[in-house]
């Protein structure tokens, strides 16, 4: 018998060659994956009739599929979810869930089609106008459910810093009320000193030398007795201890309003930095015990925003980095200016992100928390919001090490073109 080193080695064998080539991937088409029996001759193409992703011929090779086996959400009257369903506009938001539209995107890559050039040769121009029409109205419909989304994140959060918020206006509210007794005190003890003086000058004037004489002598004792001197050596402190408890209060109630403008679609120009420190200052109550933070920021230029959802991004996702941290750890935020861009870089020391869910983490609803902490809207109302002023979010992690979100904005950007989006870039 003849070895394949002996082959090798002996010149009767020198010209063969063994090529091995890998197996083409094994591409089905929509029939083929949902095996739903209605291509032609299929188990239930007599009783709920022939699907036309198997038969219509104009699609034939989009996305190396049969016909429009590999496009099938381009054509109405497919049979999915158990009926028939509608047009290309009505049935997307559904396809683009499906299994098989997210297995024919991975396999294609940057050469998957959704199917617009389908969608010119199947249907007429009346069609077209038809499916453009119910487009624009899931676009709006898309637009008011992401504003009742945002309302709804927003007043969530108002609801869980509601504690921390009434703690850190309780403490400086505590010492300036304790701080308003005592000058309560204080103008009592002085306006009896005082009515005494004043009665002295009345003796005088009527030359009565011996009362006003003892009348004085009363008002020294209760100046020693009051403490006075002491008084008077206090009551500017005092009275600068409450004008800064009362504008730190100013400051959070400011903050505080400024963040709760839900429907505020107002364009401003604000200090990035400064919107961080505000947000520190309304988290930081809530999450002081088991984190610290540390702030890295450099020098901004003004950003002409909306200022309600910059406000709510930052937020979000420094509570989203908080909510990471078992035990005691730290939050970054970086700020730095780089070609046209400003960026935010928020770090923690937190649990990290799995690779395996890296990518779901701005899907509406996704959550890894317990049902009933948290609404899975944060890191979505995030990457939204950004989006609508014109940046972008990634994000990056290890799990075990922490994240990272790196936000960047433009310092340049036409937002008279802003269209809301609420599907994240994976």
């Amino acid at each position: 018998m003849v070895g394949i080193t002996d082959m090798v080695n002996s010149s009767r064998y020198k010209k063969i060659i063994l090529v091995w080539k890998k197996p083409p991937m094994i591409k089905l088409n929509c029939w083929e994956f949902k095996k739903c029996g209605r291509e032609p001759g299929g188990e239930h193409a007599h009783e709920l009739g022939v699907c036309p992703s198997t038969t219509t011929i104009q699609a034939n090779g989009t996305n190396n599929g049969l016909n429009a086996g590999r496009v099938c959400w381009a054509l109405a009257g497919t049979f999915c979810k158990g009926e028939v369903q509608g047009s290309f506009a009505k049935k997307l938001k559904f396809c683009i869930e499906c299994d098989f539209y997210k297995l024919v995107r991975r396999q294609e890559g940057l050469n998957f089609d959704l199917g617009t050039d389908t969608l010119l040769r199947v249907y007429s121009p009346e069609q077209l106008a038809q499916i453009y029409e119910q487009l624009q109205y899931s676009l709006e419909h898309i637009k008011e459910i992401e504003a009742r989304l945002f309302s709804v994140e927003k007043v969530a959060s108002i609801g869980r810093l509601a504690a921390g918020v009434a703690h850190e206006i309780n403490n400086p509210l505590s010492y300036v009320m304790s701080n308003l007794n005592a000058l309560n005190d204080f103008a009592d003890a002085f306006t009896q000193c005082l009515k005494k003086y004043i009665h002295i000058g009345e003796l005088l004037s009527k030359n009565d030398f011996e009362s006003a004489k003892d009348i004085a002598a009363q008002a020294e004792r209760f100046r020693h007795e009051k403490d006075l001197d002491f008084i008077l050596e206090n009551l500017n402190d005092l009275t600068s201890e409450s004008m800064e408890g009362l504008c730190r209060i100013r400051n959070i109630v400011r903050t505080l309003k400024s963040f709760s403008k839900i429907d505020d679609a107002a364009m401003t120009e604000i200090d990035i930095n400064e919107e961080i420190k505000s947000a520190i200052d309304i988290i930081g109550n809530e999450i002081k015990d088991r984190c610290d933070f540390v702030l890295e920021l450099g020098t901004l230029p003004r950003y002409h925003c909306n200022a309600a959802q910059i406000n709510q991004a930052i937020f979000n996702i420094i509570m989203n980095a908080a909510d990471s941290i078992r035990g005691r750890g730290k939050i970054t935020v970086y700020t730095e200016m780089a070609e046209n861009n400003i960026i935010i870089r928020i770090s923690d020391t937190g649990a990290g992100i799995s690779e395996r869910i890296l990518n779901k983490i701005f899907d509406p609803f996704f959550t890894t928390r317990k049902v009933g902490q948290g609404t899975g809207l944060g890191l979505t109302t995030a990457l939204n919001a950004i989006r609508n002023n014109g940046g972008s979010i990634v994000a990056e992690s290890t799990e075990g090490a922490g994240s990272t979100f790196t936000i960047s904005l433009p310092t340049a950007f036409d937002r008279t073109s802003t269209v809301l989006s609420t599907q994240p870039e994976h």
